[in-house]
């Protein structure tokens, strides 16, 4: 009971730390599903920045992050992500969303371990103007090899929301399941593809749910540079207001990685 009560607060802090930040949701998986398992202490980053500014009729700037950090202990892992997505035209906001997204896998080489999380995202395009969530999921490893990972886990999450689209706002909170499945498939030394796909509802309302998809192609061009392509799909059964149930970004850059 102590090690529940110890794994929550562990969430609602790193909730807390990142209230002042802005954020989506996320692909967790990308650097630690290519790590072996080892008793050594590892860190892994990579950083992805797109910058265009572009005059013609009119003055459009877009400016596009990926972030993410890794470090693995020999008993737990410590993962964040940031992504931010701006696009402006004569000043005004054309797209502005962003997530960032706090993981702890404790005990990460058991075939079944323990992850908390927390997370804070905006998309102003869609009406989001906040979501915040805090969960808990056991993890199952189903394969785990040089060339292939595949692991789901299912829990539960606390999640808030507040949306406001022309002059309706709306704001909720609600207790959902939070399930995932992802895999990592590396095809050669230099490229290799890493989705994930969340299916997350409320427990009266399993079979109309929020999907969501990270699908990330990395092909390196030398030891610390990449080429990088992501596709996010996004399905929203029932949105808390009247919104398209169905949107999707793709995004290409270079990476570095250390």
């Amino acid at each position: 009971m102590n090690v529940i009560k110890k794994i929550l607060s562990t969430a609602c802090f790193l909730l807390l730390l990142q209230t002042n930040s802005f954020a989506q949701i996320l692909n967790i998986e990308k650097e630690r599903q290519g790590i072996k398992v080892t008793d050594s202490t590892v860190w892994r980053g990579n950083f992805i920045f797109g910058f265009d500014l572009t005059r013609q009729q009119n003055t459009i700037l877009q400016f596009d992050n990926d972030d993410y950090l890794l470090l693995m202990t020999p008993k737990h892992a410590y993962i964040w992500i940031g992504h931010i997505n701006l696009i402006k035209s004569e000043g005004e906001n054309v797209i502005s969303e962003g997530y960032f997204h706090h993981r702890i896998n404790f005990w990460r080489k058991r075939k079944l371990s323990a992850e908390v999380f927390a997370q804070y995202q905006y998309n102003e395009t869609r009406g989001l103007l906040n979501r915040g969530l805090v969960g808990i999921t056991p993890r199952l490893s189903l394969k785990k090899s040089e060339s292939l990972d595949i692991n789901v886990g299912t829990g539960i999450m606390y999640e808030w929301e507040e949306w406001k689209l022309d002059e309706s706002f709306t704001l909720t909170y609600f207790l959902k399941s939070t399930n995932y499945i992802n895999f990592h498939a590396k095809f050669n030394k230099n490229t290799e593809l890493m989705f994930i796909t969340y299916y997350q509802a409320l427990f009266d309302r399993f079979f109309h749910p929020r999907i969501i998809g990270d699908a990330n192609f990395r092909a390196k061009l030398s030891k610390h540079v990449s080429f990088n392509m992501k596709f996010v799909p996004y399905y929203d059964a029932q949105p808390v207001i009247s919104i398209e149930k169905w949107n999707y970004e793709i995004t290409s850059g270079i990476g570095i990685q250390f």
